[in-house]
């Protein structure tokens, strides 16, 4: 099975190619050999079109990509795949912009007129303050084949959006996804483990830093 995913890569954004790697090993761990297209940013990386238009990684295959701003490419990379994957992070949401919104909706109808599967995968829904974004976004849910989203606010918003309750389900952030059939390496230079974090400036305030610390030295030993 050939899938393309979708999202906001390419752009050294850690925690967004972070979820594009979990994305494929999620996809690599229900199918060894299925085929990997990548939607990417044609600004950076130039490296990667020009000289090697192959992404190798020796646990996960070879990746294709997809200049995100290519009309034309994309058409194509649609029609050569078999299903559409939303690889986490915040795509459904007006919040940065309705133009936004509006792009990854246009990859759910584009793929809904080639016949093709649509899969949401720890996606982050909302907000949504426009009637307009909510009601674009219920016409495109009617085309998505299954969904998973990474908290309890997205997982209620898309049932008032219309999304089949079978077809819905709770989970958590794709960043926290380990693989069962591939097996990742680990850092064995490090202990004990070293925890990266990138706050946001509203997230940045001593009483959410001293809990948070809290929460990470309570992990257990192996999840870390």
């Amino acid at each position: 099975m050939k899938s393309f995913i979708v999202g906001y890569y390419g752009f050294e954004n850690v925690g967004d190619e972070r979820l594009l790697n979990r994305t494929a090993v999620i996809l690599k761990d229900s199918d060894p050999e299925s085929k990997i297209c990548v939607l990417h940013a044609s600004h950076a990386y130039q490296d990667i079109f020009k000289n090697k238009p192959f992404h190798t990684s020796q646990l996960l295959g070879e990746w294709t990509y997809c200049r995100r701003r290519s009309f034309v490419r994309i058409l194509g990379a649609l029609w050569s795949s078999d299903q559409v994957v939303f690889g986490g992070g915040g795509l459904l949401q007006d919040a940065t912009s309705f133009r936004s919104l509006a792009y990854y909706l246009g990859f759910i109808f584009l793929a809904g007129l080639f016949n093709k599967k649509v899969v949401l995968l720890g996606q982050g829904v909302g907000p949504l303050k426009r009637r307009g974004s909510r009601w674009w976004t219920r016409k495109a849910l009617k085309y998505v084949t299954k969904a998973s989203v990474r908290d309890s606010k997205s997982y209620d918003l898309m049932l008032k959006l219309g999304m089949p309750k079978e077809n819905l389900a709770l989970t958590a952030d794709l960043a926290y996804y380990r693989s069962k059939g591939i097996q990742e390496q680990k850092n064995e230079h490090s202990k004990p483990p070293l925890i990266g974090l990138s706050l946001r400036k509203s997230q940045a305030k001593e009483p959410f830093i001293a809990e948070l610390s809290k929460s990470l030295l309570a992990c257990p030993q192996d999840f870390l």
